[in-house]
């Protein structure tokens, strides 16, 4: 199981990392550019998506599943889902002015 700290070092690594990847990629796509490789900057730019996805999927995962441990506790100790989602409906309705 991760902790809070691992996770956020995770996240931190991550951030230098897709910065690392969107930095090479801008070389990569110059160079493709400068050999006349016709769309290589959008082609470029899907590759850099696909890669930052790829290396964030697991502390997205490993964090939403913490989130998610917390939320359906807090619903089954509140009652069912529909009651909570009630609640929380009622509770973003402005109070009528007098």
């Amino acid at each position: 199981m991760h902790t809070k700290q691992d996770m956020n070092l995770h996240a931190i690594f991550l951030h230098v990392a897709a910065d690392s990847i969107r930095g090479g990629g801008t070389m990569l796509a110059l160079y493709l550019t400068a050999i006349n490789i016709k769309y290589a900057e959008a082609l470029v730019c899907v590759l850099e998506a696909a890669a930052v996805l790829f290396i964030t999927l697991p502390v997205f995962y490993a964090s939403s599943r913490i989130l998610l441990q917390v939320w359906s506790l807090e619903i089954s100790s509140q009652g069912s889902l529909r009651q909570h989602c009630a609640r929380m409906v009622e509770a973003m309705r402005p109070e009528p002015r007098p």
